[in-house]
């Protein structure tokens, strides 16, 4: 792929099998699951000041707030520009566009007629081609981006990215060396000759999906037809098992300092990116726990560096880093914005669904007004169990809802760590 440079790139993951959560969860299902160490939530605080992480905020010490709300503006309206870009680009090709998030990471190459696309919830890899080839030459093409994907560090493929890379500096790529798919191989630094042999063993397994007539779209439209094949790479089964381990002595290490159980974590971090390492959102958030700079960033940063502080993305997608910010933000949510629910479970219901939506839609399931200290006298009437009721049934978004089911159902799966 011409457009896209070797020894770099996407992003890996999609769905184990053993951690494959099919459907949403039913709501009855969800209301028997109790936290696996319910005292673990008594008499929890606030923790005080952390030791200061790595990186630092791209030069923006000493900045005002206003200034700091300036700049964030700025990124925000630059990032949205770029994908809106990058996204007519794509429809001038494509006919379904795709483009990075979540649980995807995607690149184009040679003029737009060739994709790449790492599928975190599907636990596979696409390769797909407008150009015509033969089924021989499709299978070798396939295998050659393959190997790139493999090659690939976290930084090289975040530089490459038409959006990201215009929020990177070059002093981010401390923390970003590692391979994006380095839970594939046994060292940390694999051979070319490693690297060739697990492509080819991949390659084994890869099958053409489909092959059909799409129309290819130019500056005058229309121009004819081209035969587009995709080639379908599935990762192994125990490949996110194996992401997600990579993660556990973090996990473990903040879980501890900032009073959150290390499962929850875990499910919240499986729930956000599917431990995808290059994970973004367009709101924007970054990295593996999906933080938002203006948010949850801005709130952690008193805890992690006493004042407010405007987290660049580089810091956030150091996984470290990341998984640091998002504990001291789930310790803010449980002991300081929701600290009066009574009820420690309960809390820890309301707690997962404000990480996902804020407070003040929490309280909306309660209340007819977003007020969360008016919410807090009616939660703490209820049981723990009509109160996760409550959110499942009543919170404002879809999303929200299904999102507080599918991090308690993970929860099982990280009983252990």
């Amino acid at each position: 792929m011409k457009g896209i440079t070797r020894f770099n790139l996407l992003l890996v993951n999609g769905v184990l099998c053993l951690f494959l959560l099919c459907g949403q969860v039913s709501a009855s299902s969800v209301s028997i699951i109790e936290p696996q160490n319910p005292g673990f939530w008594q008499g929890g605080k606030v923790s005080g000041t952390s030791s200061q992480p790595s990186v630092s905020n791209d030069g923006l010490k000493g900045a005002s707030k206003v200034q700091l709300d300036q700049y964030y503006q700025e990124m925000v309206q630059r990032l949205r520009l770029e994908e809106k870009r990058t996204l007519v680009d794509v429809k001038k090709h494509w006919p379904i566009a795709e483009l990075s998030g979540k649980s995807k990471w995607v690149e184009y190459g040679d003029g737009w007629q060739s994709k790449r696309v790492v599928d975190f919830a599907s636990n596979e890899i696409r390769v797909s081609s407008l150009s015509r080839m033969s089924n021989r030459e499709s299978k070798e093409f396939a295998g050659i981006q393959l190997g790139e994907l493999l090659s690939s560090t976290i930084f090289a493929a975040l530089q490459r990215d038409p959006v990201l890379k215009h929020v990177l500096n070059i002093e981010d790529q401390e923390g970003l060396d590692q391979l994006v798919f380095s839970e594939l191989f046994k060292t940390e630094a694999p051979t070319a000759k490693d690297i060739s042999k697990l492509t080819h063993r991949l390659m084994k397994r890869a099958y053409a999906r489909y092959r059909d007539q799409l129309a290819v779209r130019g500056n005058g439209g229309l121009q004819g037809a081209s035969s587009k094949v995709t080639y379908v790479i599935p990762l192994p089964k125990s490949r996110m098992r194996d992401k997600a381990k990579q993660y556990l002595s973090s996990v473990r290490r903040y879980s501890s300092e900032f009073d959150i159980p290390a499962d929850l974590v875990m499910a919240i971090m499986h729930t956000e990116s599917h431990f995808n390492p290059l994970a973004r959102s367009h709101i924007p958030a970054f990295g593996l726990m999906q933080i938002v700079p203006r948010t949850a960033g801005r709130d952690a940063s008193r805890v992690l560096f006493n004042k407010k502080k405007l987290l660049s993305a580089g810091f956030l997608y150091q996984p470290d880093n990341n998984i640091k910010v998002g504990a001291a933000y789930l310790n803010i949510l449980s002991f300081r914005y929701l600290k009066n629910i009574k009820n420690p479970v309960s809390r820890m219901y309301c707690m997962v669904a404000a990480y996902n939506a804020g407070s003040t839609n929490v309280a909306r399931a309660f209340i007819p007004v977003p007020q969360m200290q008016k919410a807090v006298g009616v939660i703490n009437e209820m049981s723990n169990q009509q109160v996760l009721m409550r959110l499942i049934k009543f919170l404002p978004q879809r999303e929200t809802r299904e999102y507080v089911e599918k991090v308690l159902k993970r929860r099982k799966l990280y009983s252990r760590v």
